[in-house]
């Protein structure tokens, strides 16, 4: 098995090449080395070497007022990546889904979820809801330096019912 530090170098290898192909616009070497940036970030995965600092599990939940729960599905086991990497990522990247529990006792559902370690950026939608009704969540998990606070997210969303940008945020309760 490769060490670590022969994964990390051939990751940083295959984004330079990733970046050069991009500039090239060439389509076919793009997606060959998109497969090749999520086999490694699978290797890297498995053999320890990163780890996502986003906790599956319950969350307190906060919608512009409409408090609730949701729950990120388990990152444990085999991990899931994006066959390609969203505007603003160069790293590897979580996906996730879930479930949100804020009109109770309706369950609705948290699909097409992402975490990007590097930029913490957090991205998912929310659907379910009654009249066809989705939501865009986008918001970054906050640093922790001292260790003491509970992770927590912050950022926006948008709904398809009246195309309005409202806050949310989020605190991390258990696994």
């Amino acid at each position: 098995m490769a060490s670590c530090d022969d994964l990390e170098q051939t990751r940083a290898n295959l984004i330079e090449e990733l970046n050069v192909a991009v500039d090239n616009g060439d389509e076919f070497q793009i997606e060959q080395l998109l497969g090749q940036i999520n086999q490694n970030c699978s290797d890297l995965t498995n053999v320890g070497c990163l780890t996502f600092s986003l906790p599956a599990g319950t969350w307190m939940f906060n919608g512009n007022g409409f408090q609730g729960t949701i729950t990120l599905g388990s990152f444990s086991g085999n991990r899931n990546f994006l066959p390609e990497l969203p505007e603003g990522e160069t790293d590897c990247i979580l996906i996730f889904t879930g479930t949100a529990m804020i009109d109770a006792p309706r369950v609705d559902n948290l699909i097409g979820g992402f975490y990007g370690e590097k930029t913490h950026r957090t991205k998912f939608t929310r659907i379910g809801i009654p009249g066809g009704i989705t939501q865009d969540y986008t918001g970054f998990l906050f640093a922790n330096p001292t260790g003491n606070a509970p992770p927590t997210m912050a950022g926006t969303f948008t709904s398809t019912e009246d195309n309005l940008t409202r806050g949310w945020f989020a605190i991390f309760q258990s696994p």
